[in-house]
């Protein structure tokens, strides 16, 4: 799995939990990316949920925290206040292209209703993207958004 993944799969986990709101914070400082993906959904820890194969969403599920963990042993889950808090951090020298997940991730949060928001803090200058203002540059479910967005995102990468 690539960096990007692991963001992907943080939204992903957010949404199939069932939440209405996620905010995914991506931080660069000196040589390291710090994450944090939090979402408003349900999140019910019966086993360690950085185990192969531990999932609360049934079968053959529950490979990507463990895989997470490989890659990023610092990376921790937890409840903050009425949220669920992935964070992980990881060498800076595993470059994320930033262009290649954040449109996705606003048009899969747009399918499911989620609202986004994306904080990046990167060379002391932080920019915030959300999903309704995303949203009225045009519609989030259509390729050419997606191309629109990664134009935009690639400022980052």
């Amino acid at each position: 799995m690539d960096v990007e993944d692991f963001l992907f799969e943080g939204v992903k986990n957010g949404i199939e939990a069932g939440c209405t709101r996620i905010i995914l914070t991506y931080r660069e400082e000196n040589d390291e990316v710090q994450v944090n993906v939090l979402d408003d959904g349900k999140y019910e820890s019966g086993c360690d949920v950085f185990a192969p194969g531990c999932s609360s969403k049934g079968d053959n599920r529950g490979r990507g925290l463990s895989l997470l963990k490989n890659v990023c042993a610092d990376a921790v889950l937890e409840k903050k206040g009425g949220y669920t808090c992935l964070s992980y951090s990881y060498p800076l020298k595993l470059k994320t292209k930033l262009s290649n997940v954040v449109p996705f991730l606003f048009s899969m949060c747009f399918a499911s209703s989620v609202s986004l928001s994306v904080n990046i803090f990167k060379n002391g200058m932080s920019y915030v993207y959300r999903s309704e203002e995303m949203a009225d540059k045009g519609p989030l479910d259509r390729s050419s958004s997606i191309t629109r967005m990664k134009r935009d995102f690639e400022f980052f990468d």
